[in-house]
């Protein structure tokens, strides 16, 4: 295990879909997770922004790369665009300041997966309150792409996201789709995508991007690992090119 790409993931406290990470990840790749603290409650933008700036994350990552890891991942779309576009690299710096190794951000990994399949105008589907996905539709327009429509699913609770049944959300993507888009992006770390993926592209017949498939996408880059894998989305249809996926300075 992990003898071609060790793979370390900083996951929120909240979060229950371990199991679908492996999925997207080749034969001789490993993942180790460890947790970060989240707030009790109902989510609201303040508590995803004390979130974020929590030094857990520092002192997470840097107690998991004891385990010489390639790469480390900030498994948590919310917490990394909920201060616009640039902050994600701010969380990106810190945790390579913490570690030493190639650092990347569900966000981050999302900006480099939109532009490796050249989709600018989306529909973004996501699971929390209305005022946390437009925060990520504010994100999206800072880094350049248009959203043509977002789809919030209202759910307050972390930890009841992952309750939502892979069918359930096939369903509410299918809705939600808007033709002027070319492309779907299904938000937050802990929604289980992997089994409809395939389905939703070829029935939308557009790219469609989930959370846990670009971020995993992304740190196999960073770790060197580039291979083509099947029934993962057209994002894994081709072999994985590190020149396309690098986007912004300080992420090779």
């Amino acid at each position: 295990m992990g003898w071609r790409a060790r793979i370390g993931v900083l996951y929120p406290a909240d979060g229950d879909s371990d199991d679908e990470l492996w999925k997207f990840v080749p034969e001789g790749s490993s993942i180790h997770i460890t947790r970060t603290g989240v707030q009790t409650g109902e989510m609201t933008v303040e508590k995803i922004i004390t979130e974020a700036e929590s030094p857990d994350l520092e002192t997470a990552a840097s107690l998991l790369c004891t385990i010489q890891l390639d790469c480390i991942a900030y498994l948590c779309t919310a917490m990394s665009f909920i201060r616009g576009a640039g902050y994600d690299l701010e969380i990106v710096q810190r945790l390579q300041q913490a570690t030493g190794l190639p650092a990347t951000t569900t966000s981050t990994a999302l900006v480099n997966a939109l532009h490796s399949v050249s989709v600018h105008r989306l529909t973004v589907v996501a699971p929390y309150p209305e005022s946390v996905t437009e925060k990520l539709a504010e994100f999206l327009y800072g880094n350049g792409f248009e959203v043509v429509t977002f789809h919030s699913m209202g759910i307050a609770q972390g930890n009841e996201i992952g309750n939502v049944s892979p069918q359930d959300l096939y369903r509410v993507v299918r809705k939600a789709d808007n033709t002027r888009a070319e492309g779907v992006f299904i938000s937050c770390t802990n929604l289980h995508t992997a089994e409809i993926l395939d389905a939703l592209e070829q029935d939308l017949a557009k790219p469609v991007l989930s959370a846990n498939q670009v971020t995993l996408w992304h740190s196999l880059i960073l770790s060197g690992v580039h291979s083509k894998m099947q029934n993962l989305g057209s994002l894994y249809a081709t072999v994985l090119s590190s020149r396309s996926a690098i986007r912004r300075e300080g992420l090779k």
